[in-house]
């Protein structure tokens, strides 16, 4: 009996696992320690290894994201155990069915849609159970989230932090996304004098009315306008971090609505002199910018981040923890760090590149490349 390969779970956080690319051809011989694909969790890119000699037989389309343990190939003893099935599985549909979690179902489409409009689909597939969620699914449930069910008057009645509203020199920061990046700020402001969290928003329906560390969670993304418009918060901040795609499509969104962002910064993080900061950083515990640094809009530093003099980062990027910088780096837009990431001195990180956990850059990286190891690159377009 072969090796059955599973979809493996690399960072606890993640249900789910993009098969990026499988580095070996369905039907070839690979023998053990051989890399057989790459997969992309929302922090690193990791190779999946034979365990033994045999031959690849590759179930799973690359390009698309797989539940943990979903089986994605198996490793016959020898090539007489594929004779029962020589071909390779047929690429699935346009409109196929992605598997998820928990055999929850929806089409591409669907799941396009969904991205685009703001839809959690897990939250709306429990809402039909035993269906297959599709593009009209998500659109109706678009219309029901942007409907104007709450008058305006009736925010000055929601349960807002009011603590703070008419104290002078105190930001109230409205934060974007009620998970662990939200504890992460909460933690922070707690130990500031000039910033106060003065409610939450997230887009899961179910967390509407529950309260994160003592500060409410008043509803979704879509109430932000009429609480701005009511007078009830100086300036948000986002916690979405899994996608940086994402994350820059929240910024522009409410940038465009004239809701202005603000730094969180941690006050135990070093802010070196001459450094210049955009909006919308959010800057956790141990993290150090030298001298001269550059930071544009939107970007997430995780603990112990360094990055060290006259290094410039552009929009949009995420940092894992202890992912390190030296001296005169250049970061473009969209850019995707794993943890413990090093990068060495003068070098060039092109926008729209993921550099995943573990990983030495000892040469400039192009733009939309996927660097898996110190020595070896492999590009990709990124979606």
């Amino acid at each position: 009996m072969g090796i059955i390969l599973l979809m493996p779970m690399i960072n606890v956080n993640d249900q789910s696992v993009e098969l990026v690319s499988w580095s070996v051809n369905d039907g070839d011989s690979v023998r053990k320690g051989d890399t057989l694909c790459v997969v992309e969790t929302t922090k690193s890119a990791v190779e999946v290894i034979a365990e033994a000699d045999g031959v690849l037989r590759a179930t799973a389309p690359s390009g698309q994201s797989y539940e943990v343990g979903y089986p994605i190939g198996f490793i016959a003893e020898s090539a007489i155990e594929l004779v029962p099935d020589l071909t390779p599985p047929a690429p699935p549909p346009r409109d196929a069915i992605a598997p998820v979690a928990s055999q929850m179902q929806w089409t591409k489409k669907a799941k396009i849609s969904a991205d685009r409009l703001g839809i959690d689909l897990v939250i709306l597939a429990k809402q039909h159970p035993g269906e297959v969620v599709n593009e009209d699914m998500v659109k109706a449930a678009a219309r029901d989230l942007n409907s104007p069910v709450t008058s305006p008057s009736a925010f000055k009645a929601a349960p807002i932090n009011i603590r703070f509203a008419h104290e002078k020199n105190i930001e109230r920061i409205l934060i974007l996304g009620g998970g662990g990046g939200a504890a992460l700020v909460l933690d922070i402001l707690a130990r500031k004098m000039n910033q106060a969290a003065v409610g939450i928003l997230d887009n899961n329906p179910k967390m509407a009315g529950m309260e994160l560390m003592g500060i409410p969670i008043l509803g979704g993304f879509e109430l932000v306008d009429a609480l701005w418009r009511d007078g009830a918060f100086d300036a948000v901040i986002s916690t979405i971090v899994r996608d940086v795609f994402d994350r820059a499509k929240i910024y522009n969104r409410f940038i465009k609505m004239g809701i202005p962002f603000t730094n969180v910064i941690d006050p135990e993080a070093r802010i070196g002199r001459d450094v210049i900061l955009g909006k919308g950083n959010l800057i956790i515990y141990g993290a150090y910018l030298a001298t001269g640094v550059k930071i544009g809009n939107n970007n997430f530093l995780a603990a112990g981040t360094f990055i060290e003099h006259h290094s410039e980062i552009g929009n949009h990027c995420t940092f894992g923890p202890r992912t390190s910088l030296a001296g005169a780096v250049s970061v473009g837009d969209h850019v995707k760090f794993g943890m413990q990431v090093a990068i060495e001195p003068q070098l060039k990180i092109g926008s729209e590149s993921v550099i995943a956990s573990g990983v030495v850059v000892t040469s400039h990286v192009p733009a939309r490349t996927l660097v898996k190891s110190t020595t070896n690159a492999v590009f990709r377009t990124v979606k």
